[in-house]
């Protein structure tokens, strides 16, 4: 099922507060793009949360790692899945985010599905991404 239909399914069987462990699982593979997006969100202000972005990007880099890994579900550690959504802003953020991942979904379409799917490029992204970690660089002195 696609992150729109699954959502939209959600906003239309749920009443009431939800947790954030709670949308995880109902969103199963579709919730790490929502949890990410929900997380960075307190990034898009113009003044700096000290602190925070350390502990968010150790976050976001932990989702990463499981969607990396083939998590099929996103699990949230206990001190943040306990954060409750209430009613209206939650319908707030299904909404939104539904429309968003429509229009996504219209726009984007799946490209390279057999390396996509293969269980050997699982980290592929990581391996290719860090690659250059044991370069070293030298520096050049002008003597």
């Amino acid at each position: 099922m696609r992150p729109a239909q699954r959502l939209r399914a959600l906003e239309s069987e749920h009443s009431g507060p939800l947790t954030l462990a709670e949308l995880a699982h109902k969103l199963r593979h579709s919730g790490f793009g929502l949890v990410i997006v929900f997380v960075s969100l307190p990034f898009l202000q113009p003044v700096p949360l000290a602190g925070l972005s350390t502990v968010v990007g150790a976050f976001i880099a932990w989702m990463g790692w499981q969607l990396a890994t083939g998590a099929k579900e996103l699990t949230v550690p206990a001190w943040i899945g306990r954060r409750r959504f209430e009613e209206k802003p939650l319908r707030l953020l299904l909404g939104t985010a539904r429309r968003v991942f429509a229009l996504v979904e219209k726009l984007a379409r799946p490209r390279w599905r057999a390396l996509a799917r293969a269980e050997a490029a699982a980290g592929m992204g990581i391996a290719l991404s860090g690659g250059c970690w044991p370069c070293r660089f030298r520096s050049r002195s002008r003597t």
